[in-house]
């Protein structure tokens, strides 16, 4: 691989866009047209292609690359950098119809260098297009956001991202289990540069062309599945001795707590939906998984409550000092 996964497959065109139907219905039609805004305000949570889409919007309106502006605003907050950008956006293009400017994280300008930018963005020059984007869109102060159409990103599924990664997989001539994709796509929280970043770990050190279980889960730190399966089981049986001894060695093997908390869910929950006859919800694990899941559904403590409760406490993972407290306090609750 001779460059970062997240770069080689970002989306190049509007139809290569994956869970964003609202913001690229709305950027075409102005293409289209011929009529963009003269500003828009991209938000939504941070890896999901707000950068990306910007670029193409940039590239369906004939821009070259001579005419297109990319600004860090974290690393352009003051007075000054503004000023030296809405000075240069009176010149005409060089090379194509409009000049687009993309400020990327732009919450992050000073409280001064947005009232300088303000009447630019008011009245910006015709050939002038600007694209604010940003992941925290309650610090852009609302006489901004009044002056630009704004577009909200959704974060895709995890369904999707499981996709994202066995596809890119896939054009990488590697095979990616579907319990593999599923781990990364956990891990990446909801971004999908995270899940091409994490799978570009993988596919490093892999020595085949398939990529099982148990290699995605030493390269990316995550808990073994035998912890996880003897601490629901535990936690079905009222085994406080067996489940506190499976948290004890997940602690000791440093692992990912809240990972732990939300791969036993994915468990939990697979193992309820099966005892109402949702089969395919075990379809990505490995035979022993399912067959694990199949023998926990058949568990008489297996409740729905138990499952509530240990989505309360994977809340309360992160405020915790002892991380597997939560998850302890379950197994005495029982």
């Amino acid at each position: 691989m001779d460059r970062a996964l997240y770069q080689k497959h970002r989306p190049q065109l509007f139809e290569d866009v994956i869970e964003q139907p609202q913001v690229v219905s709305v950027l075409e039609k102005a293409a289209k047209q011929g009529a963009p805004a003269h500003a828009y305000l991209f938000t939504g949570p941070r890896g999901i292609g707000k950068t990306s889409i910007a670029r193409i919007f940039a590239k369906t309106m004939q821009c070259k690359d001579i005419d297109v502006f990319e600004i860090d605003a974290a690393s352009h907050t003051s007075v000054e950098h503004i000023r030296d950008i809405t000075a240069s956006v009176y010149t005409q293009p060089v090379e194509s119809e409009y000049k687009v400017y993309i400020l990327d994280e732009v919450h992050m300008l000073s409280k001064s260098a947005f009232n300088a930018f303000l009447k630019t963005l008011e009245e910006p020059p015709a050939h002038v297009i600007f694209i604010l984007v940003t992941t925290e869109a309650e610090k852009v102060p609302e006489t901004v956001v009044s002056r630009c159409v704004s577009l909200q990103f959704q974060q895709p599924s995890l369904a999707v991202l499981q996709n994202t990664a066995i596809e890119a997989a896939k054009k990488e001539g590697f095979v990616i289990t579907k319990q593999s994709a599923a781990l990364v796509a956990l891990m990446a929280e909801g971004s999908f540069r995270d899940t091409l970043t994490l799978l570009q770990k993988i596919l490093f050190v892999a020595d085949g062309k398939t990529v099982d279980h148990q290699l995605a889960e030493e390269v990316l730190g995550a808990p073994k599945h035998r912890l996880i399966n003897e601490y629901l089981a535990a936690l079905a049986d009222h085994d406080i001795a067996a489940g506190v001894a499976a948290l004890s060695t997940a602690s000791q093997t440093n692992a990912n707590i809240p990972l732990f908390a939300k791969l036993c869910i994915r468990k939990l929950r697979a193992a309820l939906l099966l005892r109402e006859q949702v089969t395919d919800i075990v379809e990505e694990y490995t035979e022993d998984d399912r067959q694990f899941i199949d023998t926990l559904s058949k568990k008489e403590g297996l409740t729905l409550t138990m499952l509530t409760d240990l989505l309360e406490a994977s809340y309360a993972i992160p405020r915790s000092s002892i991380k597997v407290l939560p998850l302890e306090c379950l197994l005495l609750n029982k």
